[in-house]
């Protein structure tokens, strides 16, 4: 094409040009740049234990390269080649690996870049995105090497929580290993410089890799890719096939609340006074599936000495009356011996209303222990694996641990509180419920973060969402309470297949 007929096409047709001529004068280096990375031992052939668990016969260290400038720098500008079609107000490397190559991106087209802590600090401002940025503007993620995409979204789930859009996300090396399909259904796009089979490819031309190299990286991929096929909880299931996997029976009573009375609203009831929440009880009681307490806070409930406070046993008769659950937030979080004692002793004699109670799994398996001691019915126990406040101390590793104790207790258990569905997926359908739930995303100007029912049922497969201020502080409880119960329930029919 001559330089006049260049300037003859239309604006779009001219992006699309440059980018295939970008792309090819690229691509007649790719051959260079795999070769480089071979020598480098950035390409390596053996056995690696993977993040997500798998064993693979090939593995990727980019981290090798921040000391070879010009393989960076060559990184660096095949992800941007791939950015011309995409919109974004700033970009994001994911730690640790991706920062070097975001932050090349970032000084040599001048965009602006934001920061992700793989950790809370305990000094300091102690955020977890560090940078310049406002509400609505679109970050891009970079990232070095894709397996199943869960760095990706984890960092999404932080830039998302701090009011940025994340759509789009470029990898060096997408593994083939299920990531793109992850991430989509995550509401993610991803975009890619190269995957294996190119490396594959071009590394048996030029007789640095054998056949037998070849093959078996191959049967990994195709094992891996059918070992990570969603398991059940992943799916979109219906209720009578979650039933069937759960052992604990408040949970199945739980589904068949949601299930039956078509409400998937949960009110926080965070008020100080018996009246006011013996009202919240009846009047929005119709209306929902649980209702969430915090006893400690009644400045004027009376206790009796040998039976849990009257309020309460009342507040048990207008849950059965309206056919909801009573979820008391203790956060327990103590010995087994102590946890007993709070839960069925002491002036709230909790167990004796509340069919749920949360708890921080911190103490370890010893409140389970406990619990399952008891000849009783026992409450079932909420995890708190993840918490919607800006900052908190949950760690990735604490939520992991968390998720492993419930499935090992899976008759105990009743489900998560939560934020990131990947990081609570396992095998057990446990059900999951995600507070800071409001009409609009946002914060309170405290700590609090609250993302839409849209978004905690739609990309986060929420099934019971928690709210408070948005419906308590509404001039017409009943009104909001009731839009937000049929916003939930459409967008969890659309995504759950509701039949008993």
């Amino acid at each position: 094409m001559s330089f006049g007929d260049f300037f003859s096409v239309s604006l779009e047709s001219q992006i699309i040009i440059m980018e295939h001529h970008i792309l090819l004068r690229y691509s007649m280096n790719l051959t260079e740049l795999y070769s480089k990375l071979f020598a480098l031992e950035v390409i390596k052939f053996g056995e690696f234990k993977l993040k997500s668990g798998f064993i693979s016969p090939i593995y990727f260290d980019l981290r090798t390269i921040v000391s070879y400038p010009e393989v960076l720098a060559a990184v660096a500008d095949a992800i941007w080649a791939k950015t011309s079609k995409l919109e974004f107000d700033c970009i994001c490397g994911v730690p640790y690996t991706a920062l070097p190559i975001a932050t090349c991106i970032s000084v040599k087209h001048n965009v602006p870049m934001v920061m992700r802590r793989k950790e809370t600090k305990d000094y300091g401002t102690k955020k977890m995105l560090e940078g310049s940025f406002k509400r609505g503007d679109r970050c891009l993620i970079v990232e070095d090497v894709v397996s199943t995409g869960s760095s990706v979204k984890e960092t999404a789930d932080i830039l998302r929580a701090e009011g940025l859009i994340v759509e789009d996300a470029i990898v060096f090396l997408e593994r083939e290993m299920g990531g793109l399909l992850n991430l989509k259904e995550a509401g993610i796009n991803l975009r890619f410089v190269m995957n294996i089979s190119d490396i594959l490819v071009s590394l048996q031309a030029q007789d640095k890799i054998t056949d037998k190299d070849c093959e078996r990286v191959s049967k990994f991929l195709t094992e891996s890719f059918q070992k990570k096929a969603p398991e059940p909880s992943s799916r979109v299931m219906s209720i009578k096939d979650r039933r069937s996997l759960l052992t604990n029976d408040t949970s199945v009573k739980l589904l068949d609340i949601i299930n039956s009375k078509q409400t998937n609203l949960c009110v926080s009831a965070d008020v100080m006074t018996c009246d006011e929440l013996l009202q919240i009880a009846e009047t929005l009681g119709p209306y929902i599936c649980v209702l969430k307490t915090h006893v400690d806070i009644l400045s004027d409930l009376t206790l009796q000495p040998d039976s849990a406070p009257p309020t309460m046993l009342r507040l048990r008769s207008i849950a059965e009356k309206h056919n909801f659950l009573i979820m008391e937030d203790r956060k327990f979080s103590d010995i087994g011996n102590t946890f007993l004692m709070q839960c069925f002793g002491g002036p709230f004699r909790i167990a004796e209303w509340a069919q749920l109670v949360t708890a921080h799994a911190i103490s370890g398996p010893g409140m389970l222990t406990a619990l399952k001691s008891q000849t009783s019915s026992p409450p079932a126990v909420v995890f708190v694996s993840q918490m919607s406040c800006k900052a908190n101390l949950i760690s990735e590793e604490y939520t992991k641990k968390t998720v492993e104790l419930a499935e090992a207790h899976k008759d105990l258990v009743g489900g998560f509180v939560y934020r990131s569905y990947s990081s609570v997926r396992c095998a057990v359908p446990f059900v999951r419920f995600m507070p800071g739930i409001g009409l609009s995303e946002g914060g309170d100007g405290l700590d609090q973060q609250y993302v839409t029912c849209e978004a905690a049922i739609g990309r986060e497969k929420c099934d019971v969402i928690i709210v408070g201020r948005a419906i308590l502080n509404s001039p017409d409880r009943v009104l909001t309470a009731k839009k937000l119960r049929d916003a939930a329930w459409a967008e969890y029919s659309a995504v759950n297949r509701l039949q008993i």
